[in-house]
């Protein structure tokens, strides 16, 4: 069963993010959802609601899920995400390979146990601390399930970040990027004036 891309938005602003990415999605074929989320009037509580939203994804729908955030274009055919996979999870990890940075902006859950399991977590820990960023409370279930689940390492060109040189990864070897990320709350880290990655604008995008 082919996985289903999800991602969500919360305002006017994310929510043309999350359409240029269903317009990247289409048109590789892919299938694609994507949900409004609760506006908490501060960035970091809206980003805290995405295990929350994936969790309630996961409940409905089956097979496996693909999770972007609303700012990444698609490059190229993500073939990575979309062959038949054993893991539970396959995530975008940076890092020392024993202390890796996980990041929650492309991810792959498989529909397992432990993979709801995981998601479940995650999901608790960020209602019980809705003032932390997702990707803190990621590593700790990584952390929590090691020994227990399969969890995947995607290639570098899955998440480059359209403002940050990745040794070894040049443009053409990239899968998924993020874009500029719109600052809408006065605690978001403003992005504009770091060096774009030229040519972003793709003709789909």
């Amino acid at each position: 069963m082919p996985p289903t891309f999800l991602t969500f938005y919360t305002n006017g602003a994310y929510r043309e993010d999350a359409q240029r990415l269903g317009r990247c999605c289409r048109h590789f074929g892919l299938p694609f959802e994507m949900v409004r989320g609760e506006e908490r009037g501060a960035w970091k509580r809206n980003c805290n609601q995405k295990p929350i939203l994936l969790e309630r994804a996961r409940r409905r729908l089956s097979g496996p899920l693909v999770w972007l955030d609303s700012d990444c274009v698609i490059h190229r055919r993500p073939s990575a995400l979309l062959r038949c996979r054993d893991e539970d999870a396959v995530l975008w990890m940076a890092g020392a390979t024993e202390k890796p940075y996980v990041s929650s902006q492309v991810m792959w859950w498989g529909d397992t146990p432990v993979a709801r399991a995981m998601i479940a977590d995650w999901a608790a820990r960020a209602r019980g601390r809705p003032e932390s960023l997702a990707d803190p409370l990621l590593k700790e279930v990584c952390d929590a399930w090691r020994g227990r689940a399969a969890v995947g390492r995607l290639p570098t060109s899955y998440g480059k970040p359209y403002w940050k040189p990745v040794p070894g990864v040049r443009f053409d070897h990239i899968v998924i990027s993020s874009n500029e990320r719109r600052c809408v709350h006065p605690d978001a880290k403003p992005r504009q004036d770091r060096r774009r990655l030229c040519p972003l604008r793709l003709p789909y995008a």
